[in-house]
């Protein structure tokens, strides 16, 4: 895409180019729910592929070449994004609640913004614009006190506190709905350790903590 001209911003929201890290999605959610999963090894894996990823992205960022603008960014950094944060989550799968990473990513805000994700994705740029146009438009943004970071701050707090409602709205209006449909979608649940029969090319290892 970037060879045959495309702009950044079409190869950046185009599903085409982003479908790897949907992709990941994916083959996690399919990975951890195969009788085959080891979940010792998936995360000896995980452990090594999430921290290269991150040096490999640093490395670019410090170099240069992470950029809205850059192919480096269009063709690896995007893709190392994903990767990274694939792995994190198969780590976090098998965090237990007590356990600090499990507090912090199990908390009830994160729980919430998690839920309603998908709305604030989809109407968080035309609410930021409508905002900043009315409340801090640049005439307006020369005239108030104090650092311009803070203020960067409180217009971004406002556009999230007015994301809320239409994030509610959604969920209980639209995605709510579709998601009663799963009942005639029946899937077959991964049966628990016990109810599983053996077989001694499938060895089972217990969930450990990352």
């Amino acid at each position: 895409m970037w060879l045959a001209g495309y702009s950044w911003v079409q190869i950046y929201v185009l599903t085409p180019s982003r479908v790897d890290a949907l992709a990941w999605g994916s083959l996690l959610a399919i990975t951890v729910r195969s009788v085959a999963y080891r979940p010792l090894t998936a995360t000896r894996i995980a452990r090594v592929v999430a921290p290269i990823a991150a040096f490999i992205f640093v490395v670019l960022f410090f170099l240069g070449f992470i950029d809205y603008e850059s192919p480096v960014s269009f063709t690896v950094g995007y893709s190392l994004v994903a990767i990274f944060f694939s792995q994190i989550l198969l780590l976090l799968l098998h965090a237990p609640n007590a356990s600090m990473i499990g507090r912090v990513f199990t908390n009830g805000v994160l729980r919430f913004f998690g839920k309603h994700s998908y709305a604030i994705y989809l109407s968080h740029i035309p609410i930021r614009d409508l905002v900043r146009h009315l409340f801090f438009n640049e005439t307006q943004f020369h005239f108030l006190p104090g650092p311009a970071l803070g203020w960067q701050v409180v217009f971004y707090i406002v556009v999230t506190l007015a994301i809320i409602p239409v994030a509610l709205l959604s969920w209980h209006l639209i995605e709510k709905q579709f998601l009663k449909l799963k009942v005639y979608f029946p899937t077959e649940s991964r049966p628990m350790l016990g109810d599983r029969k053996q077989s001694p090319s499938v060895v089972e290892e217990p969930m450990v903590v990352p």
